[in-house]
This record gives structure tokens, sequence and C-alpha cells, in this order.
């Protein structure tokens, strides 16, 4: 790799991690992005942790930082929101595509598998099934959390 990659740029390569085929990538809403990206920091780029400055809030995990850095990649063009009653989802743009393809092939192959894997688990296990698995992994960040015993009792 040639040159570091920026606490934003992680964000963009988060969500295209998430390609399938010929759709755009996509996260279904701020709190599955947050605990997606949390698990990301926490278990595979453990130096990010510093960056993001994960706290215990009120749905557990949060990072202000990580929130202001998708406001700005909406802003620049590169994330959409789409928005519903219940939630606003985010998508990765053309422009976004573009942006993040050279800089998500110079990641080494190890990282690039493990967060492919993470996005495609996280799909998998669904808004409730992240939220237990975070919960249960990393009660620390759950201590001032107003849903925590709706999670942990399996809602």
């Amino acid at each position: 790799m040639n040159k570091e990659i920026t606490p934003w740029e992680w964000v963009l390569v988060f969500l295209y991690a998430g390609k399938k085929d010929n759709e755009n990538p996509v996260i279904n809403g701020v709190l599955m992005f947050t605990k997606q990206f949390f698990v990301f920091v926490k278990e595979i780029k453990k130096e990010l942790d510093a960056e993001f400055k994960f706290i215990p809030y009120d749905y557990g995990p949060y990072s202000f930082i990580l929130i202001n850095i998708l406001q700005s990649l909406v802003k620049l063009g590169y994330i959409a929101i789409i928005r519903d009653e219940e939630r606003q989802d985010f998508i990765m743009t053309e422009e976004g595509m573009k942006k993040v393809a050279e800089i998500y092939e110079s990641i080494d192959g190890e990282t690039k598998k493990k967060l492919e894997s993470l996005r495609r688990e996280a799909t998998q296990l669904g808004y409730s099934g992240v939220l237990r698995y975070v919960y249960s992994r990393y009660p620390e960040y759950t201590t001032a959390s107003k849903i925590r015993e709706r999670v942990l009792n399996g809602f």
C-alpha cells in the first residue's frame, strides 16, 4: 500500500465491502452502520480505535466522529441517504464507488477477506442479531444504553 488510508476513507471502504454484483452497497440505518463499524474497528482494524473514539451511549457503542464523517461523505456526494418513517439507509453513490475502488484494491487481501465476511455475516444476523452480538461481547459499551435489557433479553 502506497499511502495511509484516512479514517473517512475507511468508512467508505467499510460500506464498499458490502458490494454485491452490480448493486451499490447499502447499510440499513445509523444504528446498524455504527454497530457494524464498531465491530470492524474492535476486531479487524484495531489501530482505528483511537481515531473513532467509541463511547457507551443511548443505544450502545457510539462514535460522534463516525457520524460526522458520514455526514461529510453525504455532503461530498459519496454516500446518499434514503429515508423512510423508521430509519435512514446509507447507500454508496456512483461517485463514491469511483472514489473508493482504487483505495479498496490497495488493502491487503486478509483485511479485505475479514471485512467482506463481517459485512456478509452482519447482514445475515440482521438488526437484532448484530445488537445481541455487540451487547454480549462488549458490555462495557452498553452501560448507558436505553435498550440494554431488551437486547439482552431477546427483544
